[in-house]
């Protein structure tokens, strides 16, 4: 039996032993239906961005962005490709 089929029987007891906690149960299931509904809906969104490419070209557009920033740093302190990967590894070796 799995996890949530075994919480509805539990629930099902406490309803059926104590009928006036059966309101707070539906409440609390409620509530939670509420948070799931809302993520849901945010990953729905999530997914279609994603088929539609919306947020590829959203993520390219960052990259492209950090890349600039990149150059502009190499400008400013005067460093190449090589010397700029060079000095990140010894970043990440520290």
């Amino acid at each position: 039996m799995s996890s949530l089929s075994h919480k509805i029987d539990e629930w099902m007891k406490e309803a059926e032993s104590r009928p006036e906690s059966a309101v707070t149960i539906v409440r609390l299931i409620a509530r939670r239906l509420q948070e799931l509904t809302g993520r849901n809906e945010e990953l729905l969104a999530e997914n279609i961005a994603l088929q539609n490419g919306t947020r590829v070209e959203e993520y390219q557009k960052r990259i492209a962005y950090l890349e600039y920033q990149l150059d502009m740093l190499k400008r400013r302190f005067g460093t190449d490709d090589v010397n700029f990967r060079d000095g990140n590894k010894q970043l990440v070796d520290l």
